[in-house]
C-alpha cells in the first residue's frame, strides 16, 4: 500500500460515525476544500479525489462524490463524507427543494428537479432553501455514473 505525502497508507476500509454517516479515506490528486464537493475514483490502493469537469465528453468509471471535513492540499489526505446528513455541503449555486435530488453534470453539482434518482443522482436535499451555494443534503454512499 502507498505512504502519501503526510505519511498515511491510503486503504478503501469507511468510517461510519455515530449518527450513521460514512467517510472515506481520500488521497488528494487535487486539493480538496473543506464541506465542497468532490468526485472520487477508487483505485487498486484506495480513494483519490478528482476534480470537478464536464464528463459529458470524458470517459470517466463510476465515481462517489463526497465533502472532505478539512481543506487539504494535493498529495495530502483527509476524510471525506459519502453517505449520511450533512448541514453544509458546498455545490453550484441553486434551489433547494426538500427531497429533490442532487445531480453530478456537466461539471457541477445541482439540482436535479426531481424526486426521481437517476444513474447521476449522488443525494437528495434534506430541507428547501433559496438560491445558495450551501445546502442541507443526504448522501448516498454509492457509486454513479459520471455522465447525463
Amino acid at each position: 500500500m502507498p505512504i502519501t505525502n503526510d505519511g498515511t497508507i491510503q486503504t478503501l476500509d469507511r468510517r461510519v460515525d455515530m449518527n450513521g454517516n460514512i467517510f472515506v479515506k481520500v488521497y488528494a490528486g487535487v486539493s480538496m476544500v473543506k464541506n465542497t464537493g468532490i468526485l472520487i475514483a477508487k483505485g487498486q490502493y484506495g480513494y483519490t479525489s478528482l476534480a470537478l469537469f464536464n464528463a459529458t465528453t470524458t470517459a470517466l468509471p463510476r465515481v462517489l462524490i463526497g465533502f472532505p471535513e478539512e481543506s487539504v492540499a494535493t498529495g495530502s489526505t483527509a476524510w471525506a463524507q459519502i453517505g449520511g446528513y450533512t448541514a453544509s455541503a458546498i455545490i453550484s449555486t441553486t434551489t433547494a427543494t426538500a427531497g429533490h435530488m442532487v445531480k453530478f453534470s456537466a461539471g457541477k453539482l445541482t439540482t436535479s428537479g426531481a424526486t426521481a434518482q437517476l444513474d447521476n443522482t449522488f443525494a437528495a436535499f434534506a430541507a428547501a432553501k433559496t438560491t445558495s451555494t450551501v445546502h442541507a443534503l443526504t448522501l448516498f454512499p454509492e457509486q454513479i455514473k459520471a455522465v447525463d
